[in-house]
């Protein structure tokens, strides 16, 4: 029972939309840092 919410036609949409957003910060936060160290990998 690691899911609270058992709906298996939400399921994968929800991890999916998880993901994406998780990674969409994780990307502004390298970018970020790419700013303030003065590289250019963005």
């Amino acid at each position: 029972m690691a899911h609270p919410h058992s709906a298996p036609t939400h399921s994968d949409e929800t991890e999916s939309v998880f993901l994406d957003t998780h990674l969409l910060q994780f990307h502004s936060i390298v970018c970020y840092l790419c700013e303030e160290i003065g590289l250019t990998l963005c």
